[in-house]
């Protein structure tokens, strides 16, 4: 190899590089000294996939190999005893289910399909929130995250009351008809849909706005959902009538383990721990994570796998660098597993 090395200002070899695809005559020639180190990089910067996420680079320039490490991610949503929710924020307050404004959030009633039958539900949206529309899903199957991620009927009412659309959904989205309509949106409305596996029918506070015939078999039977679409919204005395028999949907909830979003609880043994993501007076940041061992023998504590639980990619004799910040007494111990 040569190993000398002629420094060229970037302008001059540029120009340089362009004469030569002009003229075609002149030859250029770059020589690398290879073994010389002009500087040098951290190993702790790697660089990062830039795109939308939102409000930050995943993962960001750093080295960074835990996934919510400063515990500002929240609480996950309390779990549903007969339902399963397909993102967004849901909630049971008395006898009212809300759900923050989200791209498509669903709620699934997962303990009965509906062939023939109604479905209906009072619905309202929070004054002054704006957003698309919310309302009901039936015929549901393969439900998955993501706004179109399932199959099944769509009966939306708008967010400023003015209209009712009603489509389909087959990992994508087909209107089958739509009504303009006026209610107050700030108030409960009673939206329906009827069906005869065939024909159906779309009910507004009583009285039928629209009715549209389709007899999609991949929508014959099916769960039946609630869905918000960009819109914060509230529901109460959801009704199925499948079978000839008619019930009252109940939402009970099972509160989640009081660790960030990103972490995992975990516990060996018979040790039994408390847990709480407290907001305010945190050691380091905004937000702090407790864990309290109460009592058995064991270890308790959280997990962290990288980002989306991925896991976090290591290689024989690798070396890192971090921070950990802890108020309290006891044995700690940081492992990768």
């Amino acid at each position: 190899m040569n190993r000398s090395l002629k420094k060229i200002p970037l302008a001059a070899l540029c120009a340089a590089m362009a004469a030569a695809c002009a003229g075609g005559a002149t030859d250029a020639t770059i020589t690398v000294d290879a073994s010389k180190v002009e500087g040098s990089v951290t190993p702790w910067l790697y660089g990062a996939c830039i795109e939308d996420v939102n409000h930050e680079i995943y993962g960001g320039l750093y080295d960074q190999r835990i996934f919510g490490e400063s515990f500002e991610e929240p609480v996950p949503n309390p779990l549903f005893d007969d339902c399963s929710a397909y993102e967004g924020e849901w909630q049971v307050a008395g006898d009212e289910l809300l759900c923050a404004a989200h791209a498509g959030a669903k709620l699934v009633y997962d303990p009965l399909e509906m062939a023939v039958g109604e479905v209906e539900t009072e619905l309202k949206f929070t004054r002054g929130g704006g957003g698309d529309n919310a309302g009901l899903l039936a015929g549901v199957s393969e439900p998955g995250n993501g706004a179109d991620n399932f199959h099944g009927y769509e009966i939306s009412l708008a967010a400023d009351g003015r209209k009712v659309v009603l489509g389909k959904h087959k990992n994508n989205f087909t209107p089958i008809a739509d009504a303009a309509v006026s209610c107050d949106p700030a108030q409960w409305n009673r939206l329906g849909f009827k069906t005869d596996g065939r024909t159906l029918q779309v009910f507004l506070n009583g009285a039928c706005v629209l009715r549209a015939e389709d007899d999609d078999p991949v929508l014959a039977r099916g769960r039946v959902a609630l869905r918000t679409w960009n819109s914060e919204a509230r529901f109460r005395n959801v009704k199925v009538t499948a079978d000839g028999a008619s019930r009252k949907l109940v939402f009970r909830t099972t509160p989640a383990v009081q660790v960030s979003r990103q972490w995992d609880a975990f516990s060996t043994g018979g040790a039994v721990a408390a847990y709480r993501h407290e907001a305010g007076d945190a050691y380091n940041g905004a937000c702090s994570q407790s864990v309290e061992f109460v009592s058995g023998t064991g270890t308790v504590g959280i997990a962290n796998a990288g980002l989306n639980r991925w896991g976090i990619a290591v290689r024989k004799g690798q070396t890192f660098e971090g921070r950990l910040y802890l108020r309290g007494s006891g044995d700690v111990v940081v492992a990768l597993q």
